[in-house]
């Protein structure tokens, strides 16, 4: 086998997840399938059903371009810091969905998954599709969050 220091940061990255969710086994396509080989290729492309459908979680690296960027990605802590916003006024009746008068704590650290997964650069890839719909569940490290799609 090849040691795990050898492994490009991605997939060294996927073996600490695997541990910390206490899943035992992991499949990494590129390590598991002989990639210059062809008839190895069409033997276990015909497995991805029962590989991806059984698995407890696909670990995707939404984010990453290749397998040396990793799982994690440092982002900005300036835009996950909540700020107090003062509203003042009285509620409408007529407009429940407006907050009453009072201090609250807000974040602007909104971020759309729709957005952050489908434009992301791993899913540009064909190969991709088969891994998040065969999947349960797919556990997206993005640039700025991780998501879970299910």
């Amino acid at each position: 086998g090849t040691p795990i220091s050898d492994l490009p940061k991605t997939f060294r990255d996927a073996i600490l997840v695997a541990k910390k969710c206490n899943i035992r086994y992991l499949w990494i396509d590129s390590l598991c399938i002989f990639q210059d080989n062809l008839e190895d290729w069409h033997v276990e492309a015909g497995h991805m059903r029962e590989i991806y459908g059984g698995a407890a979680c696909c670990i995707a690296v939404t984010a990453g371009e290749n397998s040396s960027v990793g799982c994690f990605f440092d982002r900005d802590p300036q835009t996950s810091q909540p700020f107090l916003v003062e509203v003042s006024g009285s509620q409408h009746a007529d407009d429940p969905g407006l907050p009453l008068p009072g201090t609250y704590w807000c974040s602007l650290n909104w971020i759309s998954p729709f957005n952050a997964i489908e434009s992301a650069p791993l899913n540009q890839r064909a190969w991709v599709a088969q891994e998040r719909y065969l999947s349960r569940r797919v556990m997206h490290f993005a640039n700025d969050a991780l998501f879970w799609e299910c």
